[in-house]
């Protein structure tokens, strides 16, 4: 009798034992995957906890939503709004406590990616916000990865220095995860590699003003490439649109130049958002092999003489106004 009761008592103790450790292990270790280079995050006035949960977990600051929001019950169940800088691992329970008593404050620099923007012009949104970002350095970091940076608001610690290669990881990484679920599921990636996809968008993103003005335009490059037709797009002519082109640009020998050459660009004219990526990958399709926009809108024509009609009367005249 005595041996059996000890028997059970050896399997509680060790029970006990390995509880503790669990707990210890979840509530106060840092998680195996942490978010090393968006050190900063931000809260807003009004925001939920299971909202700010869900959002540390997204950028793998933490790995339990619900062990935050338990972290955060037994602190007082408050969280304060603002800017916080974990630039180490740090535990569930601990980050919940700084959270709830408005720990760790930083000086958030915010920078803001529009969509479509080229590497250059990437350079030049960040120099301007940061005088000691070495755009040069980015820029070489950077030529093979135009396309795969992702137009987005990031935030970082004013008093840190800002690496090239920090950031340039940073937005790929964001590319990569926005983009998971369409690329998990692929229509057009049957005919057409990543990288043709993603330079479709980059002139798509470029060029339409709607989600459905995109889909469209990606039906018409579609249709001129299964043509063997220029695809004539103006957006790859970096720093120039479409009334600052010359004759000379048009008849120049860069291989972005789309009016001399076939077929798509070398290489993405641009950074396209998640938007210009699905609809480069569900196009509508239709006869279109023309179109033009005039900033809002995009008219679409099947003939080259509708297409300098339409042109004439929406894009032309626009311009002599204005």
């Amino acid at each position: 009798m005595f041996v059996f009761l000890g028997t059970h008592a050896w399997k509680y103790y060790l029970c006990t034992v390995m509880a503790f450790v669990f707990l210890l292990s979840v509530f106060f270790l840092p998680p195996r995957m942490y978010q090393t280079r968006q050190n900063v995050f931000v809260i807003s006035n009004g925001e939920t906890v299971r909202a700010i949960s869900n959002r540390l977990a997204k950028d793998r600051f933490i790995e339990s939503p619900i062990l935050f929001e338990i972290s955060i019950k037994i602190w007082g169940g408050k969280v304060m709004a603002g800017s916080y800088h974990f630039p180490e691992r740090q535990s569930v329970f601990m980050m919940a406590k700084d959270i709830a008593s408005g720990d760790r404050h930083a000086k958030v620099l915010r920078i803001t990616i529009k969509d479509g923007s080229t590497n250059t012009e990437i350079a030049k949104i960040v120099k301007e916000k940061y005088p000691n970002f070495d755009a040069n350095a980015f820029l070489t970091l950077a030529r093979k990865y135009q396309g795969y940076l992702y137009p987005d608001t990031y935030f970082f610690n004013e008093d840190e220095m800002i690496k090239p290669d920090i950031l340039i990881s940073l937005m790929r990484e964001t590319f990569s995860i926005r983009t998971k679920n369409l690329l998990n599921k692929p229509t057009y990636l049957n005919r057409y590699t990543l990288d043709e996809i993603v330079t479709i968008a980059s002139i798509v993103d470029r060029e339409g003003a709607s989600f459905v003005d995109k889909r469209k335009i990606a039906g018409v490059i579609y249709n001129r490439l299964k043509q063997g037709i220029p695809l004539q797009v103006d957006v790859c002519f970096e720093g120039k649109h479409t009334y600052s082109l010359s004759q000379k640009d048009l008849s120049s020998d860069d291989p972005y130049n789309t009016y001399k050459n076939k077929g798509l660009p070398p290489a993405p004219c641009g950074n396209p958002n998640v938007d210009s990526i699905l609809a480069s990958l569900r196009p509508i399709e239709s006869e279109y092999v023309y179109f033009v926009g005039d900033g809002k809108h995009t008219y679409f024509s099947k003939t080259l003489q509708e297409h300098a009609i339409k042109r004439s009367q929406y894009v032309d005249n626009r311009t002599r106004k204005n």
